[in-house]
């Protein structure tokens, strides 16, 4: 009797074995015909990993696009990566692209950015929110200012850590900073290293009947936006865009998040749920 022929990796974890580099070990994959195409021409199956030599960590194909480290081994985040081509500045909330191809793998919606700017003024950090792939527009969350080199730098999704905060029932029918600890008994405190809130979203439950409301993020008493973001129609979510405090909205280690609600003209709003997203440095 013949052996048989395996036309799929065994099911446990998917190890791929040891290789130097991503295109070695995708090429090793394709070699077996266990990419997504069984033929050879295809992608690594998603959650398939393989031990890199050069780095001495794990990678695994999580997202169906690339090789990322999982967080352990030697490698804990993955470093910041420099995108191929220059950017160009279109708004506070845009910037185009002409490698659409290059493009599509990398500006997926939730991808942590890093934009170069001028000489002094560092860099600033944003989300991706959406990409247009006919006309190469990407467009973030977190203020992309005017003075931007043209570089640009990518991480990883594990980079993005999502907080939320709920008040349950009617809202203050006054101005508060203190909602979250009124709350919940306790003021919340970040424990993870140093990062930047780049996106809050807001939602009420039941709206304020005379206008709406609005809240601001704090960290250590500090309001994270330049202008509240209002809450205004009930049972939809309202995101920042770039309303973002560049120097009021990092967080490091035991320092408190909070959150600011301003009522609308009745205070009669209910049920408010807060969404912020960090950046991990």
């Amino acid at each position: 009797m013949a052996d048989p022929t395996f036309a799929e990796p065994y099911k446990q974890n998917n190890f791929m074995g040891n290789h130097v580099d991503d295109a070695a070990a995708t090429s090793w994959v394709q070699d077996q015909h266990w990419d997504t195409n069984k033929d050879g021409s295809g992608d690594p199956e998603i959650n398939m990993w393989y031990w890199n030599l050069t780095s001495d960590s794990p990678l695994r194909f999580w997202n169906g696009t690339e090789w990322t480290d999982p967080g352990g081994g030697g490698g804990g985040l993955q470093p910041w990566y420099m995108y191929s081509e220059d950017i160009t500045w279109a708004s506070s909330t845009t910037f185009t692209v002409t490698d659409i191809p290059a493009a599509s793998e990398v500006f997926l919606p939730g991808r942590p950015l890093q934009a170069i700017l001028s000489e002094g003024a560092g860099s600033r950090h944003l989300i991706v929110t959406d990409f247009y792939s006919e006309t190469g527009v990407v467009v973030v969350a977190g203020g992309l200012p005017a003075a931007i080199t043209g570089k640009l730098l990518y991480g990883d999704f594990t980079r993005v850590v999502q907080v939320d905060f709920s008040v349950k029932g009617p809202l203050p029918n006054t101005e508060t900073d203190t909602v979250v600890e009124d709350e919940n008994k306790a003021v919340f405190r970040w424990q993870r290293g140093k990062a930047r809130m780049v996106r809050c979203l807001g939602y009420l439950y039941s709206a304020d009947t005379g206008s709406s409301a609005a809240v601001s993020p704090m960290i250590e008493g500090n309001e994270c936006l330049t202008s509240d973001l209002d809450v205004g129609t009930s049972q939809t979510w309202e995101a920042s865009t770039d309303e973002i405090h560049a120097g009021q909205a990092v967080i490091e280690q035991d320092q408190d998040v909070d959150v600011k609600w301003v009522p609308g003209a009745n205070a009669d709003a209910s049920d408010l749920t807060v969404s912020m997203a960090f950046i991990l440095e």
